[in-house]
């Protein structure tokens, strides 16, 4: 799998935006990148794509974007010369001759992958049906007409740059690619593996298409992404030290929830938000089934119990065998933490032949606002640079209900839920 392991601020300076777009090459391979950035600024010049983006910040924006995905030196410079073709008149000819054949292969399958962008429109005005049978067909036809993977990195690449911009940029085509977005590129991003990327197409493209809905959400967040990705962090780097002071290896990770997915999870579940306690998560894996338990002692240990909020899939699987400890807890900070567990063990069968199994256990702690109150039991304080909550009994008494009504009246859930019912 391929994931996003550092983001990139869209202001950087030109000199900046160079060293990150280098970031990870060989000296050579370096070489060549900056070459194609010097060679691509003043060949585009003033020109703009149809969505009104000059065209040298798209190619600069989805170029870091490839860059922070970590792909290599080709990709990079074909995301550069994306439109190379809008400019020359035997673009695969120059672009072969300065970079090579591949560079050449990859900037050609992108000019053949926007051409289904025609097909794609038809899915603005089907019914929920047909766009879910269509958007399923078009990712299908996405993935098996490239001969390089690459290409279709690109592609999500570019798309993500393109939310981006429309971010301070509104146009008139703006809801149509945000719809297109949901239904094509998130879930193909997804499939790919791109999971801050899946994030961000998401979160954005609900931004555009459902303007209030999200504002009403991250109002009930009360902290921005930054701030939960921060806590995500501290809270790692605690547990992990936690679980190593009483001998037990164990692998610690670490996710926010986007704001997409909470209004899908509120939408499909019928929760009020302060029923949602997986917005941070952490999840922890561990050798044996016992050391699931040690973990969540040190959990309920480093924070407070939420009553009615545990379950135990280790002793009581479900019906598909999936095992796991599942815990809520309230953080140091205000927010309630969610918690689950799995393990994974080793044995021999009667043959002397040794396998692994996957059993039961992942500390997986996810955080959101709750009332109530707020106790910590950890002897150190957690460290967290997330905003203290207002006032937790402003959540009891917020009018979620009515929110979570308007919710099911909007376009965009009327469309699901026709979806689901297919």
């Amino acid at each position: 799998m391929v994931a996003v392991t550092h983001s990139i601020s869209q202001s950087a300076s030109a000199s900046s935006a160079l060293e990150l777009l280098c970031e990870g090459l060989l000296p050579d391979d370096a070489r060549r990148v900056a070459e194609a950035h010097a060679w691509t600024q003043p060949l585009y010049g003033e020109r703009t794509l149809g969505t009104r983006e000059p065209i040298w910040q798209h190619a600069l924006g989805s170029a870091l974007i490839v860059s922070s995905l970590r792909l290599d030196a080709d990709a990079r410079i074909a995301a550069l010369c994306f439109a190379v073709g809008d400019v020359l008149s035997h673009p695969e000819e120059e672009i072969t001759a300065r970079y090579g054949q591949s560079v050449a292969r990859l900037v050609d399958g992108l000019r053949r992958l926007n051409g289904l962008r025609v097909i794609t429109r038809m899915t603005s005005i089907a019914s929920a049906p047909e766009i879910r049978a269509q958007s399923e067909v078009l990712r299908k036809m996405l993935l098996a007409m490239v001969e390089d993977i690459r290409v279709v990195l690109l592609r999500v690449a570019s798309r993500t740059q393109t939310l981006r911009f429309f971010t301070d940029h509104p146009g008139s085509v703006r809801d149509a690619i945000a719809r297109e977005s949901l239904d094509i590129y998130a879930p193909l991003a997804n499939r790919l593996g791109l999971w801050q990327l899946k994030w961000e197409v998401e979160d954005l493209s609900f931004r555009f298409l459902e303007p209030e809905t999200y504002k009403r959400i991250a109002r009930m967040l009360d902290e921005r992404r930054i701030e939960r990705e921060q806590f995500i962090v501290d809270a790692v780097a605690r547990l992990k030290a936690e679980v190593a002071a009483i001998g037990i290896k164990a692998e610690v990770y670490g996710r926010p929830k986007h704001i997409y997915s909470i209004y899908n999870k509120m939408r499909a579940k019928r929760l009020d938000f302060s029923q949602i306690f997986d917005v941070r998560a952490l999840r922890v894996l561990v050798d044996e089934v016992k050391d699931c338990y040690a973990v969540l002692g040190i959990v309920h240990q480093m924070w407070t119990p939420i009553p009615k909020e545990f379950d135990d899939y280790i002793s009581m699987p479900k019906g598909n065998n999936y095992q796991s400890l599942h815990t809520a807890v309230y953080a140091a900070d205000g927010r309630a933490s969610k918690c689950s567990g799995r393990a994974s063990s080793s044995c021999s069968t009667s043959a002397g032949e040794k396998r692994q199994r996957r059993s039961a256990a992942v500390a997986h702690c996810t955080s959101s606002w709750a009332a109530g109150p707020c106790v910590s039991r950890s002897l150190v304080g957690t460290p967290s640079r997330a905003k203290l909550p207002r006032s937790t009994s402003a959540m009891a008494t917020a009018p979620w209900r009515s929110s979570t009504s308007a919710i099911s009246r909007s376009p965009a859930s009327r469309a699901s839920r026709r979806s689901a019912r297919a």
